[in-house]
């Protein structure tokens, strides 16, 4: 099962990915997962992640550099 989150306003150039979770203090310390940046034009990006079901219920954050 998957979580998908899209960007509708991805822009050239930059990376982007997510941070997860279980609580939402949590996200402040979390190890950001970085995903490919969209390719050469902006748009949409949507960006699938898979559920673990160790963790029932969690949060995400998107991050770009």
């Amino acid at each position: 099962d998957k979580v998908t989150i899209k960007i509708s306003n991805a822009g050239i150039g930059f990376t982007y990915g997510y941070k997860k979770s279980v609580t939402l203090e949590g996200l402040a310390t979390a190890e950001p997962e970085w995903l490919a940046a969209p390719a050469d034009e902006a748009g949409v990006l949507a960006i699938a992640i898979t559920k673990d079901p160790a963790e029932p219920s969690c949060f995400y954050q998107i991050v770009v550099k």
